[in-house]
């Protein structure tokens, strides 16, 4: 009986109220926890995509998060609470944290943010990062634990001045069952060391290089490497031609500089070791120059620049509690994880609706399927009279024409899809229908429907993906040379040397072929070409 009812509790214990956001891989919610004599807690809920659940790879690196993030135990790296399972899907509950990302307080910020706070956000994160390098499993043995995503994305403030390390997901665990393939590139780009980049085996030194990109940032008050593409800063990176934060400010102080260098060494044997040794440098430097910064200051700071978002988060808070706080927990339902376009477009919930809910639900539901058929009829007459080819110009946003009218398309849900192929003469076709120019910039519904991407090129083969409108993308596609049309013939084996002229346009065009120097997989996985780096 005891376990009958412990299960019936699991099953009630948690009440979604409203999405925080979502990623590629996951989408994150606001809860509910239910506890014993009315003990009520918010929480956050990680879950992994329905559409994902069925591919080994992203369930493993998911499940490797859970499984990491539940024993790391520190001030400075967010909790988690438990692992549960629900319809097959894994679901991470962690700790509600109220703040903001650092990007967001950047952002926001300008230059309000002294230097002092954010060289103290920094030394936090890194007490965090350390704490997680040196975690053990239950024999002793070394984790050798690697996050491979420290980013002022991953780093959160506090309104009370904490600062916080999030999202493992990507993170290298050793034994894990996850382990990156050769040639995949996992992490944002701009924060990668060269071995990183090369898909070379990765520790410690990783993190500590993208803690130098962030130290760069903040001791510059520019993005490092600015609007550089992707080809560029891998390029430079593998060349060491790091900048000095001396020559996008020359007011840089040298000791400092001599700091954010030796973190940005190229050379992985030549930065700090540890985070913690980092730590201690940086920490040196603020009391040589009293710039000490405590907790309830920089609590204060972030609090007051997101006056507006703390209301606005609050009072939908208090209106979803309250609505929650009317319902009895025994009506509630078990968690669904259910990625139906009526609900997110609605209610953005995980959960089935509540019973009182339900007929408003369907009136709401036959009103906008009426209202798609309308829309999409006067489209279909509108689309008739209108020519076939999508418009190019760089300005101007592409509309796919099969898209338009179509019932379920919502303006609020609109998002950029860009996409560019290798070579430059490679044809773009969306569900077989050709775009004008590459690389394409369009607006499309992000509505989760799927469409056939298809690239072609003279000379090429052919490639075909699959490209899901659930997200912002930037699509990169290098097609590989047909070898049958490419190899030269035994007559032109014993031709002269070409000119230089001709030489020249050969390399010209070698070096087109590497920009972008990678291409991702119908999966979204980069993947560099190995004639390129």
């Amino acid at each position: 009986m005891a376990d009958v009812a412990q299960e019936q509790l699991g099953q009630h214990k948690y009440r979604v109220l409203m999405e925080l956001g979502e990623g590629g891989t996951a989408h994150v919610f606001l809860a509910v926890a239910r506890g014993p004599s009315g003990f009520n807690k918010l929480v956050v809920l990680k879950a992994l995509k329905r559409s994902l659940a069925g591919d080994k790879d992203f369930r493993r690196m998911f499940m490797n998060e859970a499984r990491l993030s539940a024993r790391l135990n520190h001030p400075n790296i967010v909790q988690v609470n438990e692992v549960i399972e629900q319809e097959g899907l894994p679901v991470i509950v962690m700790q509600y944290l109220e703040g903001r990302p650092l990007l967001d307080v950047i952002n926001r910020a300008g230059d309000t943010l002294s230097l002092a706070m954010h060289l103290q956000i920094i030394c936090d994160s890194l007490s965090g990062l350390h704490y997680s390098h040196e975690l053990c499993d239950y024999d002793g043995t070394p984790l050798q634990v690697v996050h491979r995503d420290m980013t002022p994305h991953n780093v959160f403030v506090t309104f009370d001045g904490q600062v916080k390390l999030l999202d493992f997901g990507i993170a290298k665990l050793s034994g894990s069952v996850a382990e990156t393939q050769a040639g995949v590139l996992k992490g944002k780009l701009r924060y990668m060391p060269p071995e990183q980049i090369m898909g070379e085996p990765v520790d410690r030194r990783t993190d500590v290089y993208a803690v130098g990109v962030m130290l760069w940032e903040a001791v510059t008050g520019v993005k490092m490497w600015r609007a550089l593409s992707e080809a560029t800063i891998m390029n430079r990176v593998l060349e060491g031609q790091i900048p000095a934060p001396s020559t996008e400010r020359p007011d840089v102080d040298p000791e400092l500089e001599r700091i954010v260098v030796k973190a940005l060494s190229t050379n992985a044997s030549e930065r700090y070791p540890t985070a913690i040794e980092l730590q201690s440098e940086i920490e040196a430097y603020m009391i040589s120059h009293k710039m000490a910064v405590g907790t309830r200051e920089i609590g204060a700071f972030v609090s007051e620049l997101f006056t507006d978002f703390r209301q606005e988060a609050k009072k939908a808070i208090e209106e979803k509690l309250a609505r929650e706080g009317s319902l009895n927990w025994s009506d509630n339902v078990p968690i669904t994880i259910a990625e139906s376009a009526t609900v997110s477009l609605r209610s953005k919930e995980l959960l089935v609706p509540h019973r009182k809910q339900r007929w408003e639900l369907i009136l709401w539901t036959v009103g906008m399927s009426i209202l798609g058929a309308l829309l999409f009829f006067f489209a279909a007459k509108k689309q008739a009279a209108r020519p076939q080819t999508v418009a190019s110009g760089a300005a101007a946003q592409l509309t796919i024409p099969s898209l338009e009218g179509s019932a379920i398309s919502n303006p609020k849900r609109a998002i950029n899809l860009r996409i560019s192929a290798s070579p430059a003469s490679a044809k773009i076709l969306i569900d077989g229908r050709e775009l004008a120019g590459n690389p394409v910039n369009f607006a499309v519904a992000g509505d989760g429907s799927t469409h056939s991407l298809s690239i072609q090129a003279s000379e090429f083969k052919s490639r075909t993906l699959n490209l899901v409108y659930d997200r912002e993308q930037d699509v990169v596609v290098a097609l590989e040379p047909n070898v049958a049309a490419t190899s030269p013939s035994s007559k032109q084996l014993h031709q002269s040397r070409p000119s230089p002229a001709s030489a020249a346009g050969g390399l010209q065009s070698a070096k087109n072929e590497c920009e972008p120097p990678y291409f991702v997989d119908e999966r979204g996985i980069k993947h560099f070409k190995p004639g390129c780096i």
